[in-house]
């Protein structure tokens, strides 16, 4: 593997030696692997040496380094002695007892000394005053850790990268936290000496960490090398959503189709961004970033932060997308364009008007593409009076409450509202009455893929239209925005449907 691309170590954290061993064969994939010791420290060293020809490290973490170790400090030094004696790779130290190591007179010819930090969250002053620090103990590799407690922390991994590069030794920065899993991923892509993953979600050794399967199958790290354009999801919640997968192995499905270096677009990584507050967001990533995608709550607010509006932004004030061009950030509303696709196709059977249950964005976009289609009557529906009638004003709708729409006639019923999203999966609209024979009902929420509704729908005799059209027609449309390459339908379906069905299971 070129050296330039990202290496995977998988961080092991076994409570027993038969734990450990069965481990083993799952970490084939992996470039390194990582053991920590803390709650097996008598652990026969030069048997897992035998055990594991990738690269070795060897880690000990006590209680008051943020690890499980109940030892003194003499007894962590006693289990580090013996790894080097074993020929071990590395052995990571924090930065407090590395001195008490180098001169316990240990000969490590053949061992490599990681010295390592874990920090709280911290200004990012404070943070490169301890890089400094860091950076004039003696090491071979320096490994900076801190805690995020929200996205913009993980930024920090640029300067702080930054800094302790200028030692010329490698070295490894990243966030712990959800907040600080893009620092995890953005290091990589960075030149981290290495990104550590865990096996399966139960058995991260610090929150926060990538699977192993989801770094190369999901993001597809190995792969990737510097520069490599940065794509996301903006909103919060994010955790739900399977866009990452779908733009990511998008990706890797074009490129495959050409020979290496030859790609008519660039590298691009998608990520996660779980922000609750946009505008401080902006701010401090739009310079890193090529492209987003928007989710609840900002739809409305990227459409008023971003000058170059598109056509369908301009009508509908709602944005769920911004790339970067040659002329400055611009905003698109593929929601919009998706939904009139789709609705365009069955204009016949929605002579009859429709009815839109929400007054959010989606809701926004659901009566702007009715109206460009010529489908009247429009009702809107919701909680909110205000905002209801508001829309209801601007746009020359109807606005009416869930008590007061129950006798609507209408062709189509448009769930816009979150209610029923994973994993709030029975929760329902409270519209149930107005399911009836021969309407078509249509669901924004894609996950799960057929909603409660859309189930209750269907029993009603109803046709329905799932979530995941949108989504994947919308997608399809981001994707080329981003890239310049508008993907086949057929592709988005098949990779959607792998999405969906890891080897041959149905997957939530």
């Amino acid at each position: 593997m070129p050296s330039n691309k990202c290496k995977l170590c998988v961080s092991l954290l076994p409570e027993s030696e038969p734990q450990l061993y069965s481990w083993l064969p799952l970490v084939k994939k992996a470039h390194m692997v990582e053991v920590r010791l803390d709650k097996v420290p008598g652990l026969n060293l030069n048997r897992l040496r035998e055990a594991i020809s990738r690269p070795l490290i060897v880690t000990v973490r006590r209680r008051d380094e943020g690890g499980f170790f109940e030892g003194t400090v003499e007894e962590v030094l006693k289990v580090y002695r013996k790894a080097v004696k074993a020929a071990v790779d590395f052995v990571d130290l924090d930065v407090a007892l590395a001195p008490a190591f180098r001169s316990s007179g240990s000969d490590r010819s053949d061992t490599a000394m990681i010295v390592s930090v874990h920090l709280p969250a911290a200004p990012l002053d404070d943070l490169l005053a301890r890089a400094d620090a860091l950076a004039r103990q003696p090491a071979d590799v320096y490994k900076f850790v801190y805690q995020a407690h929200q996205v913009n922390d993980a930024i920090f991994v640029f300067p702080l990268r930054e800094r302790l590069s200028k030692t010329g030794r490698p070295v490894i920065v990243h966030a712990m936290g959800e907040a600080g899993q893009p620092s995890r991923l953005l290091g990589a892509l960075e030149g981290n000496a290495w990104t550590y993953v865990c096996l399966t979600p139960s058995s991260q050794t610090a929150n926060g960490q990538v699977c192993l399967e989801e770094a190369r199958a999901g993001y597809f790290l190995h792969r990737k090398k510097k520069p490599t354009g940065l794509l996301g999801l903006v909103g919060y919640p994010v955790g739900h959503s399977k866009g990452w997968l779908l733009h990511n192995r998008l990706i890797e499905e074009l490129k495959s189709q050409f020979a290496e270096g030859i790609s008519p677009f660039p590298d691009y990584l998608y990520l996660n961004f779980p922000v609750q507050a946009f505008e401080p967001f902006w701010k401090q990533w739009q310079h890193r970033l090529h492209g987003i995608s928007v989710t609840i709550p900002h739809k409305e607010t990227l459409a008023q932060q971003v000058p170059l509006r598109s056509r369908e932004v301009k009508i509908s004030c709602v944005a769920n997308t911004a790339v970067r061009t040659r002329q400055g950030w611009m905003c698109a509303n593929t929601d919009l364009l998706a939904l009139e696709s789709i609705f365009r196709e069955r204009l016949e059977q929605l002579q009859g008007g429709v009815l839109i249950l929400g007054t959010g964005a989606t809701a926004r976009s659901l009566l702007v593409a009715a109206k460009r289609l010529g489908v009247y009557p429009i009702v809107l529906v919701g909680r909110n009076l205000q905002r209801g009638e508001k829309l209801a004003r601007m746009y020359g709708v109807d606005f009416l409450t869930f008590q007061d729409a129950s006798g609507v006639s209408c062709s189509l019923i448009c769930n816009a509202t979150p209610l029923g999203m994973h994993p709030n999966v029975d929760e329902l609209p409270p519209a149930e009455r107005l399911l009836k024979p021969g309407r078509v009902v249509f669901d924004a929420v894609y996950n799960p893929e057929k909603t409660r509704f859309l189930a209750l729908a269907e029993e009603r005799g109803c046709e329905t239209i799932p979530g995941t059209t949108l989504f994947l027609r919308q997608a399809a449309l981001q994707f080329e925005l981003f890239t310049g390459i508008r993907p086949q339908p057929e592709l988005v379906e098949a990779v959607w449907q792998a999405i969906r069905q890891p080897n041959g299971r149905s997957g939530q």
